[in-house]
């Protein structure tokens, strides 16, 4: 249990120019103290290999609940069964994925996520792994801003989003691929 963070609750960099393990983030309960910017759970990586897993956590009072970075990747990426809530700021997150050149596919499902402005936003540059965005609750706090998900991306992969419950969002879901 982590309480009262300020700027990252878990921050995990896997970066390594020749491939890194494999990174369990599971089971924890983490809660911020609504700092502008800060991150219940951060996730970074560059040219690595390991696959990541991101499961089974209570997160609250972040700016970005879940936020993860990956650039030239292979792995796999797995963020399952948590729950955020509270995000803090007018641009709060509930989970935000981005991927620059990697290879590896993005799996999001089975999170909850509520009290947030934008709650699932994904981001593939020039990337061929595939991104699935499946069966999330994920309601927000004002019809007036935000998504409930957002996918876009330049790359080959595919972009899959299904069997989502969104709620409480101005634009339910956004694509745009380029």
């Amino acid at each position: 249990t982590i309480t009262n963070s300020t700027n990252y609750g878990i921050l995990a960099d896997n970066s390594s120019w020749y491939g890194g393990g494999d990174v369990y983030i599971d089971q924890n309960t983490i809660s911020g103290t609504s700092t502008a910017y800060s991150r219940g759970i951060y996730h970074h990586t560059y040219s690595g290999s390991g696959d990541v897993s991101i499961t089974n956590n209570t997160i609250s009072g972040f700016h970005y609940g879940i936020s993860t970075s990956s650039y030239y990747t292979t792995g796999s990426m797995t963020i399952d069964q948590n729950t955020i809530s509270g995000g803090t700021g007018a641009y709060s997150y509930g989970i935000y994925h981005y991927n620059y050149s990697g290879s590896g596919d993005v799996s999001i499902t089975n999170n909850t996520i509520s009290e947030i402005y934008y709650g699932v936003y994904t981001y593939s540059h020039s990337s061929t792994g595939d991104v699935i965005v499946d069966q999330n609750d994920i309601a927000g706090i004002s019809t007036a801003h935000g998504f409930g998900i957002h996918y876009q991306s330049n790359g080959s992969g595919d972009g899959s989003i299904t069997n989502n419950t969104i709620s409480e969002f101005f634009n339910g879901i956004s694509t745009y691929s380029y």
